[in-house]
């Protein structure tokens, strides 16, 4: 969960553009739920980490890890579908936090308020959204 946290925690502080800032600070915490979309995990970051079906009524944020890469996505709405996408390699993540004390302790906060699904949802290519 420590590794979940520390793309969260570097996303919602480095990323202005998309959607990551509206995650920042939830009040209830961050849902970390996998999705299988055409042989690659794709992790999808809720605002909230008991949310409900009833509530994912927009496409969120999500990731995916690659080759030490991080790929951040974050579905703009009035884009005619197209993401926001940024990557990062997993060690500057680690670098970034090790920088301040400050940015360790908000990663351990993000960790003990966040909840990761343990159930793959497996989508075809042709419902990746």
């Amino acid at each position: 969960m420590l590794y979940f946290a520390a793309i969260i925690n570097y996303a919602t502080s480095n990323i202005t553009d998309g959607r990551w800032q509206e995650v920042k600070h939830p009040s209830n915490g961050w849902q970390i739920e996998p999705h299988l979309v055409s042989g690659t995990t794709r992790y999808f970051v809720w605002p909230d980490k008991q949310a409900t079906a009833d509530q994912k009524m927009v496409m969120p944020n999500w990731f995916s890890v690659s080759d030490n890469v991080v790929t951040l996505h974050s579905f703009i709405i009035h884009s005619g579908g197209q993401d926001v996408v940024h990557e990062i390699s997993v060690q500057e993540i680690i670098h970034w936090h090790n920088q301040s004390q400050v940015r360790l302790q908000h990663l351990e906060k993000i960790q003990a308020n966040s909840r990761l699904l343990t159930e793959m949802t497996k989508k075809t290519s042709s419902t990746n959204r």
